[in-house]
C-alpha cells in the first residue's frame, strides 16, 4: 500500500459517523447551561439544526448529562394530569397545571414553507407509555390542525443517570390528509418548574470537561456526539 493510498483510507475512516452515514453529520448539536460551576444548580438548552439539505427528518432526541449530574428534586414536584392524549392535551396543563410547567421549546419544521412554533413543557402524569415530559405548542394552527403536543421523558431518580429522551416526534405530528413536515431545527430549554435549577452540574472537574452525549436518530440512520456546554454566566 502506497503512502498516498493510506492516507486516503485514514481520511475515509475518520468521516464515518456513528450512523449508517459517510461523511459530516447532517445536524450540528449544541448545548448551553446556565452555571457552569462546580456541583451549581443550572438548567439547559438543547439545540440542533441541518446542516445539508438532504437530512433526513429526526425521530428521536436523546440526551444524556454528563456522569456526576443530579436531579434537583424540589424543582419536580408538581405534575399536570392529562385528560386525553391527543394533539390538544397539553391545554389542560396551561389553564390549570401552570406550577408544572418545566421548560419551553421551539421547533422549525418545512410544509408548504418554513414555520416555526413554540412550546411550554409541563411535567405530566398519564401521558402512554412511560412519558413523563410533554410539550405543548399552542400555536400549532401553523400546521393546519391547531394545537399540538409532544411527549417525552426525562429520568428524575436521583440514582439514575440523567438523561432526556424525545421518540418518534413525527409519528406525533398530527398533519392534515396524511401530510410530512420536514423538522429542520429545534431548541429545547429544561429548567425545573417555575424557573427553578432543574440539576445539578458534576461536583468535580470543570465545564470544560464535562461531556454530554447526544443520540439523533431519523429512518435509516443515527448519529451520535459528545458535546461541551457553553455556560451563560
Amino acid at each position: 500500500m502506497t503512502g498516498r493510498t493510506l492516507l486516503l483510507a485514514f481520511v475515509l475512516l475518520a468521516s464515518t459517523t456513528s450512523g449508517f452515514a459517510v461523511g459530516p453529520d447532517p445536524y450540528s448539536t449544541r448545548i448551553q447551561i446556565t452555571d457552569g460551576a462546580v456541583g451549581a444548580g443550572t438548567s439547559f438548552t438543547f439545540a440542533f439544526h441541518g446542516t445539508q439539505k438532504s437530512a433526513k427528518k429526526v425521530g428521536e432526541i436523546v440526551i444524556a448529562l454528563p456522569p456526576g449530574s443530579g436531579v434537583n428534586a424540589s424543582a419536580f414536584r408538581r405534575t399536570c394530569t392529562l385528560e386525553g392524549t391527543g394533539p390538544k392535551s397539553g391545554e389542560v396543563c396551561g389553564s390549570k397545571f401552570r406550577d408544572a410547567r418545566v421548560g419551553e421549546g421551539t421547533m422549525t419544521v418545512e410544509m408548504l414553507g418554513m414555520h416555526t412554533v413554540t412550546a411550554d413543557a409541563y411535567l405530566v402524569d398519564g401521558a402512554p407509555d412511560g412519558a413523563n415530559l410533554l410539550f405543548f405548542f399552542g400555536a400549532g394552527q401553523v400546521f393546519g390542525v391547531g394545537a399540538q403536543s409532544i411527549l417525552g421523558t426525562i429520568s428524575l431518580a436521583e440514582a439514575e443517570p440523567v438523561r432526556v429522551r424525545i421518540a418518534d416526534i413525527q409519528g406525533q405530528l398530527d398533519l392534515p390528509f396524511g401530510a410530512t413536515a420536514e423538522l429542520e431545527k429545534g431548541s429545547f430549554t429544561f429548567t425545573g418548574e417555575s424557573g427553578k435549577h432543574g440539576f445539578r452540574n458534576p461536583a468535580e472537574g470543570s465545564i470544560s470537561d464535562w461531556m454530554f452525549e447526544i443520540g439523533l436518530s431519523w429512518s435509516g440512520g443515527k448519529q451520535s456526539q459528545k458535546v461541551r456546554a457553553t455556560a451563560l454566566k
